[in-house]
């Protein structure tokens, strides 16, 4: 029970992202210089969203390869609480005594890890500008700031959401 459990990156999990985000950046590609609409004003709404998606998805792959390259694992869970490093947010370690409930979340057949804070307020604070606002819009969303995905490992979240659960109970 008070065994470590360490979420690495896999290899086969880095190699679908990277194909993922490269996909969708020479899909961004291919509509800002398609002429697809006959309309001009559609044509530049289009050309605006594309190079709109390039930089998010340069963005995106700028702080994968950091994220990779840095060898953090994604999520270590020990006796005292959880050390969250799955998303760009990054909310570090919290405490089992400030985590009010955990539990499965998806979204377009994305399944993660959601956890419920006592006081999400305080952490959303700690966070700098952007990180900040992004954490506020997963709530507007529907979903927890933390949200942890486990997308490039070989875990999935359905494997892991019964030891954390039973870990956070314990805790209690």
């Amino acid at each position: 029970m008070n065994e470590t459990i360490v979420v690495k990156q896999s290899g086969k999990g880095v190699f679908l992202v990277i194909c993922i985000i490269l996909g969708m950046t020479l899909l961004s590609v291919f509509l800002l210089f398609a002429d697809l609409m006959e309309s001009p004003f559609p044509q530049i709404v289009l050309r605006v969203f594309a190079a709109f998606s390039i930089l998010l998805y340069t963005f995106c792959s700028i702080f994968f390869i950091k994220k990779t390259l840095s060898g953090k694992p994604l999520l270590t869970v020990t006796a005292d609480g959880i050390l969250e490093n799955s998303t760009v947010l990054s909310f570090g370690f919290i405490p089992w005594s400030d985590i009010e409930f955990i539990y499965l979340g998806s979204m377009m057949n994305n399944v993660f890890i959601e956890v419920l804070l006592k006081n999400q307020e305080a952490y959303i604070e700690k966070l700098s500008g952007v990180k900040k606002w992004l954490a506020r819009w997963n709530l507007k969303l529907g979903h927890q700031p933390i949200s942890i995905s486990l997308s490039p490992s070989d875990v999935s979240p359905q494997d892991l959401i019964g030891e954390l659960q039973r870990r956070h109970m314990a805790a209690q």
